[in-house]
């Protein structure tokens, strides 16, 4: 045990501790540890920092890396923090109520995105530039509902009702076909590459 909570840079006393006692990053640590126990190929991050302020959770995200590199370890890293995701993450795969809308590697998927849910997650991180409030604005308002469930169809974009690019007639009713835009990068769509580089 003293083994695996030095590997998460914890001291070997808390393998006594209660989780009463342990702050949100200490604890997330701990589970690490348990998890690594198993000497796991792939380990399943589901918002891992979400609850964490942002010093801890770079942290924690520091210390993924590192065991990524000791151990081998793979992650599958779930989040809705792009901006997370993209500073960790080698490929991303953009899941809408199930469904892939977006695949690829990393820079292939963010630069520039081209599924309008992705492009929406990505314009909900706060930016210090000029302009951000106001796509902030509409960014809102097309995500107006977005907490509401969404109905599983078997047919038809699950994003369609709220999409901005959504062709009526089609969206909603024929399941979007796949596409390859070169390098492994999917999407989920019935625009065109080029309607998407306007």
């Amino acid at each position: 045990m003293g083994e695996l909570l030095e590997m998460v840079e914890l001291p070997q006393d808390f393998a006594g501790r209660y989780p009463e006692e342990l702050s949100g990053g200490q604890k997330q640590r701990v589970n690490l540890a348990r998890a690594l126990a198993a000497s796991p190929e792939v380990l399943l991050c589901d918002e891992v920092i979400s609850a964490l302020d942002s010093i801890v959770g770079a942290n924690v995200i520091d210390l993924l890396r590192r065991l990524r590199q000791q151990t081998g370890v793979s992650f599958v890293f779930i989040s809705h923090d792009l901006s997370t995701v993209a500073s960790f993450a080698d490929e991303i795969v953009v899941l809408y109520a199930g469904r892939v809308v977006e695949k690829g590697s990393t820079d292939r998927v963010l630069s520039p995105p081209y599924h309008p849910y992705t492009r929406l997650l990505i314009s909900s991180v706060p930016e210090l530039r000029v302009g951000w409030l106001e796509e902030a604005v509409q960014t809102q308002e097309a995500q107006a509902g977005i907490d509401r469930l969404v109905t599983l169809t078997e047919t038809g974009c699950p994003f369609f009702d709220r999409c901005p690019l959504a062709i009526e007639d089609t969206c909603d009713q024929e399941t979007p076909p796949i596409r390859d835009l070169g390098e492994g990068h999917l999407i989920s769509c019935h625009r065109s590459e080029s309607e998407f580089r306007h």
